[in-house]
């Protein structure tokens, strides 16, 4: 049984916040590489799923993902203006190229902030 756009979406926002509580519970296990995947995944869905919501495109890879984001923002002020630079602050910190050189502490936020987003994201998309 295929799904239609909205069950999509719904399974795609909560595969992310699935992940997102698989990410806590790694940080609290001092897994701190391995919740940052997970966290940054989680990110990368929720923003698959607003994509898809918004303009029926399914992504297929983060440059996909990447560049329909940023059309998407272009054209949704509010995406824009309520997600879009936390989206590349959390690629920042979460894609794993700053786990080596940011402190934990702010790594950690960044996880933590991750469900903010997802319920941002959720909102957006309708």
């Amino acid at each position: 049984m295929d799904m239609n756009k909205g069950q999509k979406i719904e399974a795609i926002f909560n595969e992310a916040e699935s992940l997102y509580n698989e990410a806590i519970g790694m940080l609290k296990e001092g897994k701190i590489r391995d919740a940052t995947k997970r966290a940054w995944t989680s990110t990368v869905k929720a923003t698959s799923a607003l994509i898809l919501a918004k303009t029926g495109i399914e992504i297929d890879g983060l440059k996909q993902l990447i560049v329909a984001f940023r059309q998407l923002s272009r054209k949704d002020r509010e995406v824009e203006k309520r997600i879009k630079d936390r989206f590349f602050t959390q690629q920042y910190y979460l894609s794993g190229c700053c786990t080596y050189i940011d402190s934990r502490e702010q790594v950690e936020e960044k996880i933590k902030e991750t469900i903010e987003y997802i319920k941002e994201a959720r909102r957006l998309a309708g």
